[in-house]
Protein backbone atom coordinates (compact mmCIF):
# COMPACT_ATOMS: atom_id res chain seq x y z
CA UNK A 1 0.00 0.00 0.00
CA UNK A 2 1.35 3.41 -0.93
CA UNK A 3 1.43 5.99 1.84
CA UNK A 4 2.59 9.47 2.55
CA UNK A 5 5.08 8.56 5.26
CA UNK A 6 5.00 10.86 8.28
CA UNK A 7 8.23 9.54 9.73
CA UNK A 8 11.85 8.93 8.92
CA UNK A 9 14.34 6.18 9.71
CA UNK A 10 15.25 7.63 13.10
CA UNK A 11 11.74 7.87 14.51
CA UNK A 12 9.71 4.77 13.54
CA UNK A 13 6.77 5.34 15.91
CA UNK A 14 5.02 8.12 14.01
CA UNK A 15 1.96 7.18 11.96
CA UNK A 16 1.39 7.60 8.25
CA UNK A 17 -1.68 8.26 6.12
CA UNK A 18 -2.62 6.00 3.18
CA UNK A 19 -3.16 7.15 -0.38
CA UNK A 20 -6.32 6.19 -2.24
CA UNK A 21 -8.28 7.00 -5.36
CA UNK A 22 -11.89 8.07 -5.58
CA UNK A 23 -14.14 5.64 -7.46
CA UNK A 24 -16.99 6.57 -9.77
CA UNK A 25 -20.39 7.07 -8.17
CA UNK A 26 -19.79 9.44 -5.25
CA UNK A 27 -22.87 11.55 -4.47
CA UNK A 28 -22.92 15.00 -2.97
CA UNK A 29 -24.37 15.35 0.53
CA UNK A 30 -27.06 18.08 0.50
CA UNK A 31 -25.88 21.36 2.03
CA UNK A 32 -29.06 21.56 4.11
CA UNK A 33 -27.67 18.68 6.17
CA UNK A 34 -25.06 21.12 7.45
CA UNK A 35 -22.17 19.49 5.57
CA UNK A 36 -20.53 21.63 2.90
CA UNK A 37 -18.71 20.31 -0.18
CA UNK A 38 -18.74 16.71 1.02
CA UNK A 39 -19.53 13.58 -0.97
CA UNK A 40 -20.33 10.02 0.02
CA UNK A 41 -18.83 7.26 -2.06
CA UNK A 42 -16.10 4.67 -2.41
CA UNK A 43 -12.33 4.99 -2.35
CA UNK A 44 -9.82 2.32 -3.28
CA UNK A 45 -6.42 1.81 -1.70
CA UNK A 46 -3.37 0.49 -3.50
CA UNK A 47 -4.01 -2.87 -1.85
CA UNK A 48 -7.33 -3.09 -3.65
CA UNK A 49 -9.33 -2.53 -0.48
CA UNK A 50 -12.45 -0.43 -1.02
CA UNK A 51 -14.05 1.67 1.72
CA UNK A 52 -17.27 3.64 1.85
CA UNK A 53 -16.12 7.09 2.87
CA UNK A 54 -16.96 10.73 3.30
CA UNK A 55 -14.97 12.61 0.66
CA UNK A 56 -14.27 16.28 1.34
CA UNK A 57 -13.58 18.88 -1.33
CA UNK A 58 -11.36 21.22 0.74
CA UNK A 59 -9.16 24.18 -0.02
CA UNK A 60 -5.47 23.70 0.67
CA UNK A 61 -5.63 25.24 4.14
CA UNK A 62 -8.40 22.99 5.39
CA UNK A 63 -6.90 19.97 3.65
CA UNK A 64 -3.56 20.30 5.36
CA UNK A 65 -5.25 21.00 8.69
CA UNK A 66 -7.24 17.76 8.34
CA UNK A 67 -4.09 15.82 7.51
CA UNK A 68 -2.01 17.28 10.34
CA UNK A 69 -4.83 16.87 12.87
CA UNK A 70 -5.25 13.24 11.86
CA UNK A 71 -1.55 12.45 12.18
CA UNK A 72 -1.22 14.13 15.57
CA UNK A 73 -4.47 12.61 16.86
CA UNK A 74 -3.21 9.13 16.00
CA UNK A 75 0.06 9.85 17.82
CA UNK A 76 -1.89 10.95 20.91
CA UNK A 77 -4.21 7.92 20.60
CA UNK A 78 -7.35 10.00 20.17
CA UNK A 79 -10.37 8.27 18.60
CA UNK A 80 -10.54 9.57 15.02
CA UNK A 81 -11.94 7.97 11.88
CA UNK A 82 -9.45 6.18 9.62
CA UNK A 83 -8.57 8.72 6.95
CA UNK A 84 -6.92 8.88 3.55
CA UNK A 85 -5.49 11.30 1.04
CA UNK A 86 -7.41 10.53 -2.15
CA UNK A 87 -6.88 11.43 -5.79
CA UNK A 88 -9.82 12.16 -8.05
CA UNK A 89 -9.98 12.79 -11.78
CA UNK A 90 -12.52 15.34 -13.05
CA UNK A 91 -14.60 12.65 -14.75
CA UNK A 92 -14.85 10.77 -11.45
CA UNK A 93 -15.48 13.65 -9.06
CA UNK A 94 -15.23 17.25 -10.20
CA UNK A 95 -14.03 19.37 -7.29
CA UNK A 96 -14.29 23.09 -6.64
CA UNK A 97 -11.84 23.85 -3.84
CA UNK A 98 -9.35 20.96 -3.77
CA UNK A 99 -5.78 21.56 -4.96
CA UNK A 100 -5.10 20.33 -8.50
CA UNK A 101 -2.27 17.93 -9.36
CA UNK A 102 -1.58 15.70 -12.36
CA UNK A 103 -4.88 16.44 -14.15
CA UNK A 104 -6.88 15.70 -11.04
CA UNK A 105 -7.39 16.91 -7.49
CA UNK A 106 -6.46 15.89 -3.96
CA UNK A 107 -9.29 15.34 -1.49
CA UNK A 108 -9.53 14.17 2.12
CA UNK A 109 -11.51 11.01 2.80
CA UNK A 110 -12.69 9.53 6.09
CA UNK A 111 -13.94 5.97 6.39
CA UNK A 112 -17.65 5.72 7.18
CA UNK A 113 -17.96 4.72 10.83
CA UNK A 114 -21.67 3.85 10.60
CA UNK A 115 -22.29 5.86 13.76
CA UNK A 116 -24.67 8.79 14.37
CA UNK A 117 -23.43 12.26 15.24
CA UNK A 118 -24.87 14.07 18.23
CA UNK A 119 -26.51 16.45 15.76
CA UNK A 120 -28.22 13.52 14.02
CA UNK A 121 -29.50 12.32 17.40
CA UNK A 122 -30.92 15.78 18.15
CA UNK A 123 -32.53 16.17 14.73
CA UNK A 124 -34.19 12.77 14.89
CA UNK A 125 -35.18 12.68 18.55
CA UNK A 126 -35.39 15.35 21.23
CA UNK A 127 -33.29 17.58 23.42
CA UNK A 128 -33.64 14.96 26.16
CA UNK A 129 -32.14 12.34 23.83
CA UNK A 130 -29.23 14.67 23.08
CA UNK A 131 -28.63 15.33 26.78
CA UNK A 132 -28.71 11.60 27.44
CA UNK A 133 -26.14 11.00 24.68
CA UNK A 134 -23.81 13.69 26.01
CA UNK A 135 -24.06 12.26 29.52
CA UNK A 136 -22.99 8.91 28.05
CA UNK A 137 -19.95 10.58 26.46
CA UNK A 138 -19.05 12.07 29.84
CA UNK A 139 -18.65 8.53 31.15
CA UNK A 140 -16.33 7.28 28.39
CA UNK A 141 -12.70 6.55 29.26
CA UNK A 142 -11.31 8.65 26.40
CA UNK A 143 -13.19 11.81 27.36
CA UNK A 144 -9.95 13.67 28.01
CA UNK A 145 -8.89 13.13 24.38
CA UNK A 146 -11.43 15.71 23.18
CA UNK A 147 -9.88 18.33 25.42
CA UNK A 148 -6.28 17.29 24.82
CA UNK A 149 -6.34 17.37 21.03
CA UNK A 150 -8.78 20.26 20.56
CA UNK A 151 -7.01 22.64 22.92
CA UNK A 152 -3.55 21.57 21.80
CA UNK A 153 -4.40 22.16 18.13
CA UNK A 154 -6.74 25.13 18.67
CA UNK A 155 -9.70 23.39 17.05
CA UNK A 156 -12.51 25.94 16.93
CA UNK A 157 -15.26 23.75 15.48
CA UNK A 158 -16.06 20.84 17.81
CA UNK A 159 -19.80 21.27 17.43
CA UNK A 160 -22.27 18.46 18.04
CA UNK A 161 -22.10 17.45 14.39
CA UNK A 162 -18.38 16.72 14.65
CA UNK A 163 -18.49 13.87 17.13
CA UNK A 164 -19.95 10.40 16.46
CA UNK A 165 -21.40 8.27 19.22
CA UNK A 166 -20.71 4.56 19.60
CA UNK A 167 -21.75 2.04 22.24
CA UNK A 168 -18.76 2.62 24.49
CA UNK A 169 -16.69 5.30 22.77
CA UNK A 170 -16.92 8.24 20.41
CA UNK A 171 -15.16 9.20 17.17
CA UNK A 172 -13.92 12.71 16.39
CA UNK A 173 -14.42 14.01 12.84
CA UNK A 174 -14.07 17.19 10.72
CA UNK A 175 -10.93 19.10 11.62
CA UNK A 176 -10.37 21.60 8.86
CA UNK A 177 -10.83 24.43 11.33
CA UNK A 178 -8.00 23.74 13.71
CA UNK A 179 -5.01 26.01 14.37
CA UNK A 180 -7.52 28.85 14.60
CA UNK A 181 -8.41 28.67 10.90
CA UNK A 182 -10.00 30.54 9.15
CA UNK A 183 -9.43 33.53 11.43
CA UNK A 184 -5.74 32.87 12.03
CA UNK A 185 -2.83 32.16 9.70
CA UNK A 186 -0.49 29.51 11.06
CA UNK A 187 2.32 32.10 10.99
CA UNK A 188 0.32 34.20 13.45
CA UNK A 189 -0.58 31.49 15.96
CA UNK A 190 -0.32 32.49 19.61
CA UNK A 191 0.16 29.57 22.01
CA UNK A 192 -1.10 31.63 24.94
CA UNK A 193 -4.41 32.53 23.28
CA UNK A 194 -7.65 30.84 24.29
CA UNK A 195 -9.10 30.19 20.85
CA UNK A 196 -12.83 29.65 20.56
CA UNK A 197 -13.81 26.19 21.78
CA UNK A 198 -17.35 24.98 21.19
CA UNK A 199 -17.04 22.26 23.83
CA UNK A 200 -17.37 25.15 26.28
CA UNK A 201 -20.98 25.42 25.14
CA UNK A 202 -22.27 21.85 25.00
CA UNK A 203 -19.87 19.52 26.84
CA UNK A 204 -18.03 21.23 29.68
CA UNK A 205 -21.22 22.43 31.44
CA UNK A 206 -22.46 18.82 31.66
CA UNK A 207 -19.34 17.33 33.25
CA UNK A 208 -19.68 16.56 36.96
CA UNK A 209 -17.40 18.26 39.45
CA UNK A 210 -15.91 14.96 40.61
CA UNK A 211 -14.58 14.15 37.13
CA UNK A 212 -13.09 17.52 36.21
CA UNK A 213 -9.67 17.28 37.88
CA UNK A 214 -9.06 13.82 36.42
CA UNK A 215 -9.90 15.06 32.93
CA UNK A 216 -7.39 17.88 33.35
CA UNK A 217 -4.66 15.47 34.46
CA UNK A 218 -5.41 12.99 31.69
CA UNK A 219 -5.53 15.69 29.01
CA UNK A 220 -2.19 17.08 30.16
CA UNK A 221 -0.62 13.61 30.18
CA UNK A 222 -2.01 12.81 26.73
CA UNK A 223 -0.78 16.03 25.13
CA UNK A 224 2.68 15.53 26.67
CA UNK A 225 3.10 12.45 24.45
CA UNK A 226 3.80 14.84 21.60
CA UNK A 227 7.50 15.05 22.45
CA UNK A 228 9.92 17.38 20.73
CA UNK A 229 11.46 14.38 18.95
CA UNK A 230 8.14 13.12 17.61
CA UNK A 231 7.04 16.60 16.58
CA UNK A 232 10.31 17.14 14.73
CA UNK A 233 9.85 13.81 12.97
CA UNK A 234 6.36 14.74 11.77
CA UNK A 235 7.49 18.02 10.27
CA UNK A 236 10.54 16.47 8.63
CA UNK A 237 8.30 14.19 6.59
CA UNK A 238 8.16 14.84 2.84
CA UNK A 239 4.40 15.30 3.06
CA UNK A 240 4.75 18.13 5.56
CA UNK A 241 7.45 19.73 3.43
CA UNK A 242 5.06 19.60 0.50
CA UNK A 243 2.11 21.06 2.39
CA UNK A 244 3.87 23.72 4.45
CA UNK A 245 6.69 26.17 3.85
CA UNK A 246 9.78 26.18 6.08
CA UNK A 247 8.43 29.21 7.92
CA UNK A 248 5.04 27.56 8.44
CA UNK A 249 6.55 24.30 9.72
CA UNK A 250 8.75 26.17 12.19
CA UNK A 251 5.81 28.28 13.34
CA UNK A 252 3.67 25.18 13.90
CA UNK A 253 6.44 23.35 15.76
CA UNK A 254 7.03 26.32 18.03
CA UNK A 255 3.30 26.71 18.62
CA UNK A 256 2.85 23.05 19.58
CA UNK A 257 5.92 23.05 21.82
CA UNK A 258 4.60 26.02 23.78
CA UNK A 259 0.93 25.09 23.54
CA UNK A 260 1.27 21.68 25.20
CA UNK A 261 2.62 23.37 28.35
CA UNK A 262 -0.64 25.34 28.50
CA UNK A 263 -3.11 22.49 27.97
CA UNK A 264 -3.63 22.02 31.71
CA UNK A 265 -4.69 25.63 32.20
CA UNK A 266 -6.77 25.76 29.01
CA UNK A 267 -8.73 22.64 29.99
CA UNK A 268 -9.13 23.88 33.56
CA UNK A 269 -10.57 27.15 32.25
CA UNK A 270 -13.01 25.27 30.00
CA UNK A 271 -14.19 23.14 32.91
CA UNK A 272 -14.51 26.13 35.24
CA UNK A 273 -11.78 25.01 37.64
CA UNK A 274 -10.39 27.98 39.53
Amino acid sequence: MTTFDARNADFPNVVDIPLAQVLLGATRIPADMGINDTYYGEIQLGTGEIFRSYIKDLNINELRNEILFYLLAKILQCPVADSFIAFSRPNILATTHAPNVNNGSIVFASKDQNLPSLKFILNNNSVDALNSAIIRICGFKNLDSIYAIDFLLANIDRNIGNILLGDDDFVLIDHGRCFGFPDTNCLDLDASKKYLSKVDLWLSPRIGEAAKNQIVRDAENRSSKLTETICESVFLAKLMQTLFSDLERNALKNFLSDRKTRVRQLVSDSLGIV
